[in-house]
């Protein structure tokens, strides 16, 4: 969440200044990127792991294969595209699997990686179940495809000075597969923004396309979705109030700017900024 007009450091934690200042603590070097960087590639490369056994496999039905690879080819967009806007030139992998020690990528060009992206998302679109969400949630569907197809659009065509292979048809793209969504009937706003922050309808919301899954199992070595806590003040240091479960552990690791607070949005007309924060302990 550093680094952007909105957010700014709280009290705790690390990385503030390589994160929030970009100081010269921002490099390769560093943990967290080099985590992240490491963490998309092992995605892609069991993708295609996967992706190269799968028309060996024998107990499947070809329409069940078609739409496995649909959802492997979907993840692989997703992970590219997240990579590809933090780090511009990168490796393209997109065939077999990596076994061995490789040392001598080479990276390919912005324009590649989006040409890539579009054309998983494209065949995953066209493979995958035309349901708000499956039965087996976190299962990509036909809409979260569409979904991110108009975000890639839309940010490849924006680029004002980058060259990311940028087409004049991008934005008509971009706004096609968002009005698909729009008007596919599966999605609708909730009456009600503050619905959208309740957690314990998130994953039923009627504004979910694509919800990441996460989990308490020790087995995955999963401790759940904590970034929530990360906002919270410490407000059992107020006279009369003390910690609980409901309030919320106190972690302060990023808090408002003043921006976001007191700019960004209209206190007279727009309730969004009233139903946003916890006002009340």
């Amino acid at each position: 969440e550093y680094g952007v007009d909105y957010v700014w450091e709280g009290a705790d934690g690390g990385k503030k200044d390589a994160f929030n200042k970009y100081s010269a603590q921002m490099n390769s070097g560093e943990g967290l990127l080099y985590e992240w960087w490491e963490n998309n590639y092992q995605g892609i490369n069991r993708i295609n792991t996967a992706l190269m056994y799968l028309p060996k496999v024998k107990d499947m039905t070809d329409a069940l294969k078609k739409e496995r690879e649909g959802e492997l080819r979907f993840m692989r967009g997703y992970f590219y595209f997240d990579l590809v806007q933090h780090f511009g030139s990168i490796p393209l992998v997109i065939e077999g699997n990596v076994t061995e020690i490789v040392t001598d990528f080479s990276r390919a060009s912005v324009a590649e990686i989006y040409n890539a992206i579009i054309e998983d998302l494209k065949f995953a679109y066209d493979a995958l179940p035309d349901v708000a969400q499956q039965s087996q949630r976190g299962r990509a569907t036909k809409w979260a495809a569409c979904n991110l197809l108009a975000k890639v659009y839309l940010t490849r065509g924006s680029a004002v000075s980058d060259q990311r292979g940028q087409q004049s048809s991008d934005m008509e793209n971009a706004l096609s597969y968002a009005k698909a969504v729009i008007e596919s009937g599966k999605f609708s706003l909730e009456p009600d923004y503050k619905t959208t922050f309740n957690q314990n309808l998130q994953k039923t919301s009627s504004e979910t396309i694509f919800a990441i899954e996460f989990t308490k199992e020790v087995l995955f070595n999963g401790d759940g979705n904590k970034m929530h806590l990360y906002w919270v003040p410490t407000y059992e240091n107020i006279g009369g109030l003390q910690r609980d479960v409901e309030q919320g552990r106190a972690w302060k690791r990023v808090r408002p700017t003043p921006y976001f607070q007191t700019q960004l949005y209209d206190k007279l007309n727009d309730s969004r900024i009233y139903k946003m924060f916890k006002w009340v302990y």
